[in-house]
């Protein structure tokens, strides 16, 4: 028998959920095209703002699926500084803990000229904020279902020095870029007008794409493309640090649409009919 202590048991906080995001993400795997990209489990854990104990707004990673009351252990738990408001904080920090992953694993960004797909979903803003925080030169493109004039006008604020209008620009006048991040919710084969395809024709040769949610195309290698694989999940420590970004400025809050969690159905319709722009849907839980 083994002479070692037993481990000791972890420290635990019960938290009671109030606002939870409704990512594009599930909404593609609720209408089953995200299995169809091969990508993980639908009920990875997201960010969950709640309350815990001792009254405070906090912010913590779990599934609450079906819950709404989560145990978390003590040292998982992130206060969130006073004056964000919850629903702010679930639209905003999950798309923020992504795209400081992505950023981050990028590297030295300074100079590099980096094309964000799609700047019209809330991802894709946090990605155009982030990179141009990194010294990056950023275009962002609208697509033809862009909310709009007051989206171009949040991805200047959010440091895109070029906004490309799909309307009117096809990819194939584009320049071609040091690294591409692209948004790909498309299943099926690759063929010339897919957005994988697009985005691997504006990565310049030995560039690098970061084609999130999906596997890299085969034609990369040709290229001498790197492609930067699905960061991993967060952690605790990763929630900090966005929370402390988005306490300090360094990118604005997401406006949340917020739907009460047993109003799903209008919260997922909300997502298709707004063409899973800004993505900045939140689920009330109380």
């Amino acid at each position: 028998m083994s002479d070692d202590p037993p481990p000791s048991p972890v420290a635990t906080r019960a938290i009671r959920v109030r606002m939870t995001p409704l990512t594009p993400r599930e909404h593609r795997v609720r209408e089953g095209r995200r299995r169809a990209l091969g990508d993980p489990e639908a009920a990875a854990e997201r960010v969950v703002v709640g309350t815990s104990e001792e009254g405070a707004t906090v912010a913590v990673l779990g599934t609450s699926e079906r819950r709404a009351t989560l145990s978390v252990a003590s040292d998982a738990v992130v206060p969130l500084p006073d004056g964000l408001a919850p629903a702010v904080a679930a639209a905003t920090l999950d798309p923020l803990l992504e795209a400081l992953a992505v950023v981050g694993a990028l590297g030295r960004l300074r100079r590099s000229t980096v094309l964000v797909t799609d700047g019209a979903t809330a991802l894709g803003r946090l990605l155009v904020a982030c990179a141009a925080r990194g010294g990056a030169r950023v275009t962002a493109v609208l697509p033809a279902a862009s909310p709009g004039p007051a989206t171009a006008a949040a991805l200047r604020e959010a440091g895109a020095e070029e906004i490309v209008d799909a309307r009117h620009t096809p990819y194939a006048v584009l320049p071609q870029f040091d690294v591409v991040l692209t948004e790909v919710d498309e299943p099926g084969p690759l063929h010339e007008h897919h957005p994988l395809h697009q985005a691997l024709a504006a990565t310049r040769r030995r560039g690098t794409l970061v084609p999130l949610g999906a596997p890299a195309p085969e034609d990369a290698a040709a290229k001498r493309v790197r492609v930067l694989p699905t960061p991993p999940a967060p952690t605790a420590a990763d929630l900090r640090r966005a929370v402390d970004a988005l306490a300090a400025g360094l990118v604005d809050p997401l406006p949340p649409r917020v739907f009460p969690v047993a109003d799903r159905t209008a919260a997922h319709a909300a997502l298709a009919a707004d063409g899973e722009r800004r993505g900045a849907v939140v689920l009330a839980w109380a």
